[in-house]
Parts: C-alpha cells; structure tokens; sequence
C-alpha cells in the first residue's frame, strides 16, 4: 500500500471527529460530516479553505447529542442521514436515521424503531454491568406500549453502514463481550473494565431493519493483551473490500488504524500492521467511513487528537482534535 501525506486540513477551537463518517465529493468541493460537542456539522470547501454548518433537525428531542453521521442516497428514496442519538433524558441511545426536508433541516425517521440499540439504551435487553462508562443515560422507564429489543441488535457504537452494488445494506459496528478479571486483556484504565470490542456485521434490504450475520473481527492469541476493536471502516474495490480497524490499545489508551481486507465482509484478513504512523503529540486516529477518489488518488480524512482515550493524558496544555488527510495511490498489500 502506498500513499502520501496531506497534513492538516482543518481545525476549529474545541474538538472535532470525522469519526466514523461519511465523505463526499460534489465536483470540487468535498462535503464531510463531523461530530462537535454541539452535534453534528457539515464541513464543506477544499482543504484550506472549508467551512462549517450545523446539522438541523426539525423533530430532535430537546437536550438529545446526534452524532457519528453517515450521508447517503438512496435510489427511489432519496437521501438518508444515519446518525447516533444520545438523549440521556429520554433514555434513549439509537442508531436512526433522518430524512431531509423543507428549509434545510432533516426529520427523524424511526426513532422509536431504531436500526440498533445502545447498551445503555432504556430498551436494552442486555445487562453490562460496571459498562457505565461507555455511555451515560438517565434511568428511564419504557415508554408505553415499548419493548425491550432483541438482543442481537444491542451494541456499541462506533457504526458503519454501506448501500451495496445490489441495492442491500452492510451494516459494521463495535459490540462487546466480557474479559475476566485475571485476564491479560482486562484494562482497568478503559472507560468499561471488564469488556472487550470486537466487530459485528448486519445486513439489510431496506437500511432500516437488520439482521445480525455474526462476528467478523476479534482480537485473537497473537495479538497484545489489550487490544480492542474499535469499528471498521470500509472502502469496496471491485470484489476486495478494503478496511481499515480502529485499533484500541486499552492498555496505552491509543487508537490507530489497521489494513485488512475481505471479499465477502464475513472473512478479512488482517495485516497487522498500523499506518500511517502517529506523530509524537498525537494519541489516536480515527478514520473516516470512506474514502473518495479524486485526480487518480484516493482522499481518506482522519482524525488525529492529542489526547489518550480515557483523556488522561494530553500532549499540550489542552485536548486537540484536527481532520487530516492522507492520499493513498496503491491498495495492494505486500
């Protein structure tokens, strides 16, 4: 594999993810979704020139946190913003999706019907205990009429969702089993001791109800004690799916990415190996869901921060978070 290295591309005051979103290219200006402290924002323009808008939603619960947006079109349907919801006062952590409408705002589609399930969701049917810190809720009651969810479609976050060449949905997001306590892979300096990501799959035909395929990525006996995996991102090269780990140190609390790549996105071979390499000030990267070609590249935005996953530890007096950008030229691996 071979790429280049585009550097900075852009920063605002305060923290920004492009985790583990979408981007695009509209002729040529690159339209990207990041996640604020505020939300969600639209970043659009040309690397040292881009600009920044608030994602609005005519229907979003007050006091709820949209994050983690992925932007899609939807052949027949039209356009789909699939985003994570956390509104601790209504109890609710979702993975949902909104539909545009008039003014430039998006409407909420299903959240009473969300495609998965947070952990920490008030309809979770899966009891974590001591997993509070993966995400904070206020103990809610089910809403009338409301059930708790199946089990398969409880998980994390950190989800990817493609719209495949025949029309279904691929679906990849970090869920977690437990690790005991005597185990080398226990961190007690992660945000939920006791617990390991991996990777899920689901499938859908209509990117509103899933199925769970099964695991599809694991730490296994060659790896550090301590590793995690983080979510999964994808790009689709003809038949080869090419996919890039969120590679979680719960030891070192650092996050790289790691090359893999599959034919059919049940079965990846891993490279282990991360790059590109993090600079000294920096503690983790995180990739966007995709990356785009342009001018015989392909563009991937990431994002690098300058602090440790549990915030620990910062390399500068305060917490860091720019979008970056590397140029790969080559995808084949040795």
């Amino acid at each position: 594999m071979k790429f280049t290295d585009g550097g900075i591309v852009f920063e605002e005051d305060g923290l920004i993810h492009n985790f583990p979103s979408s981007v695009e290219l509209d002729g040529n200006e690159w339209i990207l979704y990041a996640s604020y402290r505020e939300g969600i924002r639209r970043i659009t323009g040309a690397p040292g020139n881009f600009r920044s808008e608030p994602v609005r939603f005519d229907n979003l619960p007050d006091g709820a946190w949209p994050t983690q947006a992925i932007h899609m079109t939807v052949p027949g349907e039209g356009e789909r913003l699939y985003f994570w919801l956390h509104w601790a006062k209504g109890g609710m952590i979702r993975f949902i999706f909104a539909i545009p409408v008039a003014a430039g705002k998006w409407h909420i589609a299903n959240l009473d019907a969300p495609c998965l399930y947070h952990y920490m969701d008030r309809a979770s049917s899966v009891i974590l205990r001591g997993a509070n810190g993966l995400a904070w809720s206020e103990p809610v009651p089910l809403g009338t009429g409301e059930s708790h969810a199946p089990a398969e479609l409880v998980v994390n976050d950190a989800t990817t969702i493609y719209r495949l060449p025949d029309g279904n949905f691929e679906l990849f997001t970090a869920a977690v089993r437990p690790v005991p306590a005597d185990s080398p892979a226990f961190a007690a300096t992660d945000n939920a001791p006791g617990y390991q990501r991996i990777i899920r799959r689901y499938t859908s035909v209509d990117g509103r109800h899933f199925q769970l395929t099964g695991v599809v990525l694991e730490p296994d006996e060659n790896d550090p004690p301590g590793l995690q995996f983080y979510y999964l991102a994808v790009d689709y090269r003809g038949d080869r799916r090419i996919g890039r780990i969120g590679h979680y140190d719960a030891h070192a609390q650092t996050v790289d990415f790691e090359w893999c790549e599959s034919t059919d996105g049940i079965h990846w071979r891993r490279h282990r190996r991360a790059e590109p390499a993090r600079r000294e000030d920096e503690y983790a990267l995180y990739s966007s869901a995709n990356t785009v070609e342009f001018n015989g590249e392909f563009c991937l935005f990431y994002s690098a921060l300058n602090y440790t996953h549990n915030h620990k530890k910062i390399a500068g007096e305060c917490e860091i978070a720019r979008i970056k950008l590397l140029k790969i030229t080559d995808w084949s691996f040795s």
